[in-house]
């Protein structure tokens, strides 16, 4: 299981436009250490997203939104990285939202008013797959490194039976 270390210093792209409840919840990302990025609609969060993807480690946008709602932010996001965990807020409770995201394939789905404990939760369960598949990734490239020099000891180990075998012949003609 994850603990709360993980959003430690990880970077949130925040898109809301309604700006009383992005500055609450701005500030209480803050207090779990994250960098939290601002947008206050779809088309400004996806042109920040486009400028800065590889340093967002995740996404939480509300739907109903100026410009580009959060839904159409996501599609495009989608286009450009498949693995980002997004976190959909929103006070509407339309049906046909809900499985518009589950197609989006979001991490989850949060009701307005934003309970501060439930965001919390929330995002260290998004965070999850992530950190689990850079954990992944490091063991495999130490396994892919430790099967690397037990080739190159089988090598050795074969040019040193190859002379051996030649040493016992030298040995055997030499009597």
């Amino acid at each position: 299981m994850i603990d709360k270390q993980v959003l430690k210093n990880i970077t949130v792209l925040y898109a809301e436009d309604e700006l009383e409840i992005q500055e609450g919840i701005t500030e209480t990302l803050n207090l779990f250490d994250i960098n939290v990025i601002c947008a206050t609609n779809g088309q400004e969060g996806l042109s920040i997203f486009e400028a800065e993807g590889e340093n967002i480690d995740l996404i939480l946008t509300d739907i109903k939104m100026p410009k580009l709602d959060g839904l159409g932010m996501v599609e495009r996001i989608r286009q450009i990285d498949n693995e980002i965990p997004i976190i959909i807020t929103t006070a509407h409770q339309e049906t046909s939202f809900l499985m518009q995201s589950i197609e989006l394939s979001i991490s989850a789905y949060i009701s307005k008013p934003i309970d501060i404990y439930k965001l919390e939760e929330t995002l260290i369960k998004a965070m999850e797959s992530k950190v689990l598949k850079k954990k992944l990734i490091e063991k495999n490239k130490k396994l892919e490194i430790e099967i690397q020099k037990n080739e190159e000891k089988q090598k050795i180990m074969e040019v040193q039976s190859r002379f051996a075998a030649m040493g016992e012949m030298i040995s055997m003609i030499a009597h």
